[in-house]
């Protein structure tokens, strides 16, 4: 039998943010030993450029997140957009799917990602990804305050905290 061709994980589509089917959540899911709730739905969210590397054993791993389904009753909106960085909240209304979801970082996983080869992702909703950006440019903006607060420091994280902690003597 020859090895899994991680190249097949790009053309098929997969990325950051991208659903996983039912049918392989569950394969995922036994592979794992983990236990999904009825309604939970799971998506990829490791960056595309770990999804997509070429080499499965540079690259063994892929992070899976759960989605989880609330009732309206417990709808927050500053939830929807993206002001708490560890859960976000978004409608979805797919064909197989429809309601609140939540994301929250804390449940998620990592799975062996030559699952990934011959799978097919079930992409319905880009709103998780619009979660992950505001995450990002979250941290950019930090940088740019950090570079108005510390004039003529380095703009690389590395050392700022330990100039803060020194004396200038």
């Amino acid at each position: 039998m020859s090895p899994p061709d991680a190249k097949q994980i790009k053309r098929a589509g997969w990325r950051q943010f991208s659903f996983l089917s039912r049918e392989f959540a569950s394969v995922v899911s036994e592979n794992e030993a983990l236990h999904l709730e009825d309604g939970d739905r799971l998506i990829t969210c490791s960056h595309d450029c770990d999804i997509t590397n070429q080499s499965l054993e540079a690259e063994p791993y892929v992070e899976i997140l759960i989605l989880k389904p609330i009732p309206s009753s417990s709808r927050d909106g500053s939830l929807f957009w993206g002001k708490n960085p560890r859960r976000f909240q978004f409608d979805l209304s797919g064909p197989t799917l429809a309601g609140t979801l939540e994301i929250d970082i804390h449940d998620r996983f990592r799975t062996d990602r030559s699952l990934l080869v011959g799978a097919l992702p079930d992409d319905r909703e880009d709103r998780p990804r619009t979660w992950g950006v505001q995450r990002r440019l979250r941290c950019r903006r930090e940088g740019r305050l950090r570079s108005r607060l510390l004039p003529g420091r380095p703009q690389s994280y590395q050392g700022l905290d330990h100039g803060l902690l020194q004396s200038k003597n």
